[in-house]
């Protein structure tokens, strides 16, 4: 896309052979998965991602067969989306804050690339966590939940 506007996404899959690019906003207007396989799979939302309205929270689900995914503004922080998966060799987040009601699953290595805050209930971030910065800077808020949180290659049990 062109970060001319928005880009809604009312659900379904698009699946692509190669890079995909979100330069605008995106809007989710119902679950969606974003897939990308082969040489360049990287998958890219250079800004904000939510739900179509606050009330009606949307999951996506993200995999770069072999690639990257990169966030590089906030997810849901307009209207939260339901619950996130991401998996991709490597797993960028500079978007300061991904909200979700229900849960956040991060397969693959993450690399911070500035403070973030990840909100929902039950996160997990399934490898080790890199910093551009050499320190660990997320904050992780799961609403009273349990969680299971690799950081910097420290398994934490329960709420940090």
């Amino acid at each position: 896309t062109d970060a001319g506007g928005t880009t809604a996404i009312n659900g379904g899959s698009i699946s692509t052979t190669g890079a995909q690019t979100f330069n605008d906003a995106v809007t989710l207007g119902a679950a969606t998965t974003l897939q990308a396989s082969g040489a360049g799979a990287v998958i890219t939302t250079a800004s904000t991602v939510n739900s179509d309205a606050a009330n009606t929270p949307r999951a996506l689900t993200v995999n770069a067969s072999g690639g990257n995914v990169v966030i590089g503004a906030a997810v849901g922080s307009a209207a939260p989306l339901s619950s996130l998966a991401i998996t991709a060799s490597d797993i960028g987040l500079n978007g300061g804050a991904v909200t979700t009601t229900a849960g956040q699953t991060y397969t693959g290595p993450v690399t911070l690339g500035l403070d973030i805050t990840l909100s929902g209930v039950g996160i997990s971030l399934e490898q080790a966590t890199r910093n551009v910065a050499a320190q660990l800077r997320a904050l992780i808020n799961n609403n009273n939940s349990d969680a299971t949180v690799v950081a910097g290659g420290t398994l934490v049990q329960g709420k940090p």
